[in-house]
């Protein structure tokens, strides 16, 4: 069965506006990205009041559609998580680097790696996605804006 892409993405996003949302923006392949959503599934486990989303995007050999549905195999929450697939010209990743203020829109160069949090009553439009309430990534080079990914900042968005 083949993942949903972005635009269901951002129904699901919407339908979901009554509760927090958590967004992650990942590659199937990569090994930061897996045990950063790790980190926060094993986090936001059974926290009922949080929605989690996972983006999955090819950013490195290997990235296809099939190995985002293996890989979504190992991440069940409860809620459980909606998975999708970024379809070619990744409509969504590439958007977030202006929305999260890391670089400029450029067509060939996404946000990966990271995990955005809104709150309720956040709607996605039909253009860019929404800046989010806070966010974090997992890359190896520090971003400007967000908080680096860990426990301890996960553990606070479950809280709030």
């Amino acid at each position: 069965m083949a993942l949903p892409d972005s635009t269901q993405l951002r129904n699901d996003f919407n339908d979901r506006r009554d509760v927090r949302r958590v967004v992650s923006v990942v590659s199937p392949t990569c090994d930061d990205c897996l045990a950063g959503l790790s980190l926060l599934f094993e986090a936001i486990d059974a926290a009922v009041h949080i929605a989690p989303l996972v983006l999955w995007l090819g950013m490195l050999p290997g990235d296809s559609s099939e190995a985002a549905e293996e890989s979504a195999k190992r991440f069940a929450a409860d809620p459980p998580a909606l998975h999708y697939w970024e379809e070619e010209g990744w409509p969504v990743s590439t958007r977030l680097r202006e929305v999260l203020r890391i670089g400029p829109y450029d067509p060939t160069r996404s946000a990966w790696d990271v995990y955005l949090l809104y709150g309720p009553g956040v709607e996605w439009g039909k253009g860019d996605p929404p800046a989010p309430d806070a966010w974090a990534y997992n890359t190896r080079d520090d971003l400007l804006g967000g908080q680096r990914l860990s426990k301890a900042v996960v553990r606070d968005w479950v809280r709030d």
